[in-house]
């Protein structure tokens, strides 16, 4: 049992390390854009809370269209065969991105315009810093915070 418990740990560990899971948050890209998904919960109670612009990649090049909202598909263990084999169950979770991260863009040399959805009320210290060739930037309403 010790062993099946040990190896089921192992297993667990490299499956959630293969999704960048840590802790109550994920990475997902989409469209090319790096977003960092919070949930909470666990198994079939976790739920999207909220997700935010962590792009962190200065390779990134064009028009970035930010999402207003992301999923994220979570896999957990649901149960155990009779042979003690765990059952693993994946669900899709949701959330509206609601802030562009700290240094989201920054050094982005490529990017030329950015379009933020509605959902979007923060923007991060050094979010766009270093974007030399970013020209336009549409701010909604929805903006209550800008970083420096």
């Amino acid at each position: 049992m010790k062993q099946i418990l040990k190896l089921s740990f192992v297993l667990l560990f490299a499956f959630a390390t293969a999704f960048s899971v840590s802790g109550s948050s994920a990475s997902v890209t989409y469209n090319g854009i790096d977003y960092t998904f919070f949930y909470s919960g666990s198994g079939a109670n976790a739920v999207g809370e909220y997700a935010e612009v962590a792009c962190q990649s200065t390779s990134f090049s064009g028009a970035a269209n930010i999402a207003s909202s992301v999923s994220y598909q979570y896999t957990y263990v649901s149960g155990y065969d009779s042979q003690d084999n765990p059952i693993y169950t994946t669900r899709n979770l949701t959330a509206s991105v609601t802030s562009i991260g700290w240094r989201a863009f920054q050094n982005c040399t490529g990017l030329t315009s950015v379009t933020i959805p509605n959902t979007v009320i923060s923007i991060g210290n050094a979010a766009f810093d270093g974007c030399s060739s970013l020209t336009s930037v549409s701010i909604p309403n929805s903006i209550t915070t800008i970083g420096d």
